[in-house]
């Protein structure tokens, strides 16, 4: 992080909620940041570690200039404790919060607050979250702990009932067309966002991965597909080799558009406009109920993907790609 963090131009109101929880001395101990993935959640969580541990704040924000700023920048300051899923985890471990409660008991280095971001907390295992609980349960002065949840509705009630809920909406979206458009463009900005649902981080993302040049290739393969010009068993093994979340993300977006248009035509109701060609082909082909069941089927190869269980990826695209020709009549 070579700037220390500032919320976001769309973060204001929560911004200004919490200094003013701040000025009260009312700050919770334990704050939870629920909102989707993609909004700014993190951001806000260390913009306001970083304003709780500076030595000289200044118009509501961490100067950038003492000493506990420059040892947030270097990530070695000693009263700032992350957790996160380590490297090629997707979970959070009890050992790791056995670490935070250590960080905890003890007293501040820097004669300061102490604070602890965590995230996403729906990563903890069961273990992890039963022992966060001792924590939550008994506070330690001047120690403030952040959690960064996409989904709060997986968290234990017990955990969610100890901390005050911060909701972090979807910005409006001129705000955060104004804000893509500075890394897009203009041209660019309403379409990504209608991609990632107008959570501007996600679109960002979309721009600085190869997102969306798997998309337009992907397109151009499943066309083939539909006009048998390509071969099915070539294509599920070309992109079983590439980030099949990217793959799945793609094909269930589209899917998606043709759910909402094809019963009214109703061209509003669609997010990758530049699909036209690819949602006429369909229309021309396949019944619109069908979709349903392939839509479940894009699904349920996503939670495969993401539950652990380490599906064949070539065959869990073929049998995504069957049905989908299956649905078209393409034999």
């Amino acid at each position: 992080m070579e700037h220390l963090a500032k919320p976001y131009p769309w973060q204001s109101e929560q911004w200004a909620f919490l200094q003013s929880l701040i000025g009260q001395q009312r700050l919770p101990h334990a704050l939870l940041l629920e909102g989707a993935k993609g909004v700014g959640k993190r951001q806000i969580a260390h913009s306001l570690g970083s304003f709780l541990l500076c030595q000289s704040p200044v118009d509501n924000s961490a100067c950038g200039q003492c000493r506990s700023c420059a040892l947030i920048l270097a990530g070695t300051h000693p009263d700032f404790f992350l957790v996160s899923p380590q490297e090629k985890s997707s979970v959070i471990k009890v050992d790791q919060i056995r670490s935070l409660i250590d960080f905890v008991s003890k007293t501040s280095q820097q004669g300061g607050r102490k604070v602890i971001i965590l995230e996403p907390a729906e990563a903890m295992n069961i273990n992890a979250a039963n022992a966060l609980l001792k924590s939550l349960e008994e506070p330690t002065a001047d120690t403030f702990l952040m959690l960064v949840s996409h989904q709060s509705s997986k968290l234990l009630p017990t955990i969610k009932s100890r901390c005050q809920s911060l909701e972090c909406p979807i910005p409006d979206s001129g705000s955060a067309s104004d804000w893509l458009a500075g890394y897009a463009g203009e041209d660019r900005a309403g379409l990504l966002l209608r991609l990632a649902d107008g959570r501007p981080l996600a679109a960002l993302d979309l721009i600085n991965s190869e997102a969306m040049e798997v998309r337009e290739a992907l397109c151009k393969d499943l066309v083939g597909l539909i006009n048998q010009t390509s071969s099915l068993v070539a294509v599920s093994q070309k992109w079983s080799k590439e980030e099949l979340e990217t793959v799945l993300f793609w094909l269930a977006c589209w899917l998606g558009d043709m759910l909402r248009w094809m019963p009214t035509g109703d061209l509003g109701r669609i997010k990758d406009l530049d699909q036209m060609d690819l949602y006429s082909l369909c229309q021309q082909r396949g019944q619109y109920k069908a979709l349903f069941p392939l839509m479940d089927d894009v699904i349920l190869a996503r939670h495969q993907l993401g539950g652990g269980s380490n599906p064949n990826k070539q065959l869990l695209l073929e049998n995504v790609f069957i049905h989908w020709l299956s649905w078209l009549n393409v034999t």
